[in-house]
């Protein structure tokens, strides 16, 4: 990945901790489970490697990789893969579409604020809560005070503190709070260094009915683009 180094110059990592993950596969021994998958949080500018948490992100790449390497054989339209996250137990189940036996990349899904589509990866976890620290509210609280904060810390497959966004005077991350937080999930002891992959946040703000209707426009948009093209192909 290139560390320890903030520019990740020497290795495959984008100097962030989002780009700087690696997966462990392999074909599973447990009953009823088709493959095993070990996460890895590559601290970005310390030699430090987390195996707490995980990362669905990543996860609902091992499906179309055992697939692509043999490890799951593919059936048509679909191929249902179950995987055992070995950091934490917890087993998923991904639907992937491989129409003919082959891995589907192309397609019409896409995720707000992630550019480009691409075929869709149902992903059904099947036994999230309480995964990492124990319990679905760590705390034994729906509500807790942090750092002059109301926030609610759940487990639901990855620590996440959640708060109003207008609780901080803006829709954003709440920074300051991270070592405090990682003690409430009990993921970190008063004199250990930060985690190189601390508990994520979510500051909620109030729904919008414009920001809806731009997201619509914007995806109308999107959609009236893939027609030129498409047009345009058909043409030549």
């Amino acid at each position: 990945m290139g560390s320890p180094d903030p520019r990740q110059v020497d290795g495959v990592g984008g100097a962030h901790p989002l780009t700087s993950k690696v997966a462990v596969v392999s074909r599973s021994s447990e009953p009823g489970i088709d493959i095993d998958y070990l996460f890895c949080q590559v601290s970005v500018d310390r030699p430090l490697v987390d195996t707490t948490p995980n990362c669905g992100n990543i996860l609902a790449g091992v499906g179309p990789f055992a697939i692509a390497r043999g490890l799951v054989k593919a059936s048509d339209p679909h191929t249902r893969v179950r995987v055992r996250t070995v950091n934490t137990g917890t087993v998923a189940d991904l639907l992937i579409e491989t129409p003919n036996g082959v891995v589907n990349e192309a397609g019409t899904a896409r995720i707000d604020g992630v550019p480009g589509f691409a075929a869709p990866i149902a992903i059904d976890f099947l036994d999230a809560e309480g995964s990492v620290c124990g319990a679905l509210l760590p705390t034994g609280r729906s509500v807790d005070h942090v750092a002059g904060v109301d926030v609610t810390l759940i487990d639901n497959g990855m620590p996440v503190i959640v708060l109003a966004a207008s609780s901080v005077g803006r829709s954003g991350k709440l920074r300051k709070p991270e070592s405090r937080r990682e003690l409430r999930f009990g993921l970190q002891r008063p004199a250990d260094p930060p985690p190189p992959s601390a508990s994520p946040s979510s500051a909620s703000p109030p729904p919008s009915s414009a920001e809806a209707g731009f997201c619509t426009r914007a995806r109308g948009a999107e959609k009236d683009l893939r027609r030129q093209r498409w047009r345009r192909r058909r043409r030549r």
